[in-house]
């Protein structure tokens, strides 16, 4: 039976998600599951902090793999499997990707445009919530031009 066109709405593509992705893991880590931060508990190839990645909607993922208690120690499939669940999660919200790498850069600022041109404070980045979007969405474009 075909998918209805509401249903679908509310998963994003599958090549833009695959291309989300791979901006995602390249800007933040490039492309380096095993990453580690200097400035911060960030980890892995999405660099996931590690009271994100021990949040319990994540822990549930990569609890079904084993005991990873930071990012950088999970295989690639398993910090794979976190990200998409984010993303599909953030996209259902927001259903585009300014909007969704947003969410994973600045959770609470991402549906309020008066802070999108704002540093984060606690946030060791320098970008703004806009201008790290910007980033994941020209890395997109570089990848779908590959």
């Amino acid at each position: 039976m075909p998918e209805s066109a509401a249903a679908s709405a509310a998963k994003p593509n599958a090549r833009e998600l695959a291309r989300f992705l791979w901006a995602k893991r390249q800007l933040e880590s490039g492309q380096n599951y095993k990453a580690t931060n200097k400035a911060s508990s960030a980890s892995g190839a999405y660099q996931y902090l590690d009271s994100a990645w021990q949040a319990p909607s994540r822990k549930a993922i990569w609890q079904k793999y084993g005991n990873y208690q930071h990012a950088y120690l999970a295989p690639a499939k398993v910090q794979d499997a976190v990200a998409i669940a984010d993303a599909v999660r953030a996209w259902k919200t927001y259903r585009n990707w300014s909007q969704v790498a947003m969410s994973s850069y600045a959770p609470t600022w991402a549906s309020d445009p008066s802070k999108w041109d704002q540093r984060p404070l606690g946030n060791s980045n320098l970008l703004t919530p806009r201008e790290y979007a910007n980033k994941v969405l020209s890395l997109m474009g570089a990848f779908r031009r590959k």
